[in-house]
């Protein structure tokens, strides 16, 4: 076993097993939230942690300190394997937070594979989401990144080949590391809605468990998450009545989305996430008011520089 990896728990070779990821870095909440949501729901064991001292600069990201039955307790960067089998499912299921690490990467997803290979996992999920414009009144756009026939088949949603070109974030790396290894590697990426203020989207959140529980034929307790969406949904009301530019925003989100399809395809064919990004970046540009020191206004009349 890697040097890195603590064992904690029954280390042995699963069924068929699923590994589904989230790194905790540049927009990971929601990604996370989404694994911690199935841990506790599904009644995952921890099994196996990546050490974090040699991977974290602890100046740069501290470990935490709290009080816990008049006791401090300091909380290091987690990096933790689970598994679980949830209701319904025909296989296991390995689980896996963990934070973006700082230093040594290569090591750490060395480590990372070790347990992986040492669960026998098949294929490896990595969770991802970001803001964009997606109406949380409206089924939220998911996708697959680089899936194979039988992903895409199993979740039922649309696969494109990586166009991101640039700094990668560490979810790419171990993506790209896994097909290398024959494990997939595949993303299932989602767009929140940019307007939720909450660091883990609830409507996200939901969205990524129906999609995993759909292609794992699992049964998956909802009223936890649902509740959380209510909650959100009443916040959204009093957010709207202070700022109502934005309620226009979420309006015109709502009329591109229904537009994009018919309404009986509503809940089985998602939108294209970037077309949408692009309609509301427009209509926010409509919004601003143009300032005499913006210049003149572009050929295409959209305020923009010339």
């Amino acid at each position: 076993m890697h040097p890195d990896v603590h064992v904690v728990g029954d280390l042995r070779r699963l069924e068929r097993p699923l590994l589904i990821a989230a790194f905790d870095g540049q927009n990971g909440g929601t990604a996370v939230a989404t694994v911690e949501y199935l841990e506790e729901h599904w009644g995952a064991v921890t099994v196996a942690e990546i050490e974090p001292d040699r991977h974290f600069d602890f100046t740069v990201q501290r470990p935490s300190v709290r009080r816990e039955d008049g006791v401090r307790v300091i909380d290091w960067p987690e990096a933790r394997f689970s598994v679980a089998r949830p209701a319904g499912a025909d296989r296991d299921v390995v689980l896996f937070v963990g934070e973006e690490p700082h230093l040594r990467w290569r090591s750490y997803m060395e480590a990372f594979a070790a347990v992986a290979e040492e669960l026998g996992v098949e294929r490896t999920i990595i969770v991802n989401a970001h803001p964009g414009g997606a109406a949380h009144t409206r089924p939220i756009p998911l996708h697959l990144v680089s899936a194979d026939d039988l992903t895409i088949e199993e979740f039922g949603l649309s696969s494109r080949a990586p166009r991101y070109q640039g700094p990668g974030s560490f979810s790419m790396v171990i993506a790209a590391e896994e097909r290398v290894r024959g494990r997939g590697g595949v993303s299932l990426s989602a767009v929140a809605p940019f307007y939720v203020a909450e660091e883990a989207n609830p409507y996200t959140v939901r969205a990524f468990v129906q999609a995993i529980d759909r292609a794992l034929g699992s049964h998956t307790d909802l009223e936890e998450v649902d509740g959380w969406v209510a909650e959100s949904d009443i916040a959204l009301i009093d957010t709207f009545a202070a700022q109502p530019e934005l309620e226009r925003v979420v309006r015109e989100l709502e009329r591109d989305y229904d537009g994009a399809i018919p309404l009986e395809m509503l809940e089985d064919e998602p939108v294209d996430p970037q077309a949408v990004v692009d309609d509301v970046e427009a209509f926010l540009r409509s919004l601003r008011p143009r300032d005499a020191s913006d210049g003149p206004p572009s050929e295409a009349g959209d305020g923009r520089r010339a």
